[in-house]
């Protein structure tokens, strides 16, 4: 393509009036300067369409389109359509980039020839960066400039390496669209299903080890604002097996799903505060340990031992009695239980004790 911008900078905005010019003047004063940036005004209903406005009369590389209100899966995905660079950025309008941040992403990602490049970020809260995340940097990530999920050395991990947000990576984009990758309606998971997807069928991945994007903490922002319907995290994840099985990819990074899938759902069970949204969430959560046999795996294989537990006090069928065995040793646990009930649950909660002790003595 002649002229073609060297990255495309796609911004959804929904009233940010607040947020969005320290966000514009992060992407317009970029030591990379080849690039396109693509706002979508999201149906706002504050001031933020009129700053949009003269952001674009006082720099030529800005797009502006006015939209009604649809979802930032929708905006992103227009974003997608409308992108001339060779590389995709995304940057939600609350956030902000460090000033070289397209520069050492964009020539990162053409030295490997990658389709997508990833950088370290951070939490920014009241003024400054209150965590940092930097990725790839265990083994065996971390000896290497690139890799791909294709190579079965890497698969095992690929779930717990780098997140699923979409702003800390850059995207060649031929190969989002030749993969057809899109957002999908399903918030706040929308991330996961095109970020994950991405990674998967990338035939090369890079990184640099560069905090680069800042990511405000604050009530409104997208993944606090978005819809919290109870299905979308069990949608979103059914739909990333999907196109894994489709790639025969599953059986690849099926342990490496299984570890992560298990925090996934019970950090989606924590922002549900309605009662009967939550009883739907937990019948997801228990379609997909059985779909998947999550619990048939020993507890040491999963690393966050906090999650797990919750997960299987979740789909206990006796959550009381789960919930205290998880506080208890198991020999005082069996004892216990054994000595105040009775009948069947007696006898087996006896012979366990029995087989416990013998086993400690």
């Amino acid at each position: 393509m002649k002229n073609q911008p060297k990255v495309s900078v796609v911004i959804p905005c929904y009233n940010v009036e607040k947020y969005i010019c320290q966000c514009l003047d992060s992407v317009i004063n970029q030591t990379l300067k080849d690039m396109e940036i693509i706002c979508i005004n999201d149906g706002s209903k504050d001031n933020t369409g009129k700053i949009l406005d003269e952001y674009k009369i006082k720099d030529k590389r800005i797009k502006v389109i006015h939209k009604e209100n649809e979802g930032v899966h929708v905006a992103r995905n227009m974003g997608i359509d409308l992108a001339q660079g060779e590389y995709l950025s995304f940057l939600d309008s609350d956030d902000f980039f460090e000033l070289d941040m397209l520069e050492k992403m964009y020539y990162q990602a053409i030295k490997e020839n990658a389709d997508i490049c990833i950088c370290g970020c951070s939490y920014y809260k009241n003024g400054e960066n209150i965590e940092k995340f930097y990725p790839l940097t265990e083994k065996p990530f971390s000896d290497i400039s690139s890799f791909s999920i294709k190579d079965s050395f890497y698969a095992d991990s690929i779930f717990q390496t780098t997140a699923g947000w979409p702003w800390d990576k850059i995207y060649k984009t031929n190969f989002i669209r030749k993969n057809a990758i899109v957002f999908p309606n399903c918030p706040p998971s929308e991330d996961l299903v095109f970020v994950r997807t991405a990674l998967f069928l990338a035939s090369k991945i890079t990184h640099i080890n560069d905090i680069c994007v800042h990511y405000r903490l604050h009530p409104t922002s997208i993944s606090h604002s978005s819809s919290k319907k109870q299905e979308n995290f069990y949608i979103a994840v059914i739909e990333l097996v999907k196109i894994l099985e489709r790639n025969n990819l599953f059986e690849c990074v099926r342990k490496s799903f299984i570890k992560w899938v298990v925090p996934f759902c019970m950090w989606h069970l924590s922002i549900l505060k309605n009662k009967n949204w939550r009883k739907t969430a937990i019948q997801n959560v228990k379609r997909l340990n059985t779909r998947f046999q999550i619990l048939s795996y020993p507890p040491e294989f999963f690393p966050d031992k906090k999650a797990y537990n919750k997960f299987i006090f979740v789909c206990s069928k006796n959550r009381w009695i789960t919930h205290y065995s998880l506080k208890l040793s198991k020999t005082f646990f069996y004892k216990l239980i054994y000595k105040l009930s009775f009948g069947e649950t007696r006898k087996k909660y006896k012979k366990k004790y029995k087989e416990k002790k013998n086993e400690t003595t």
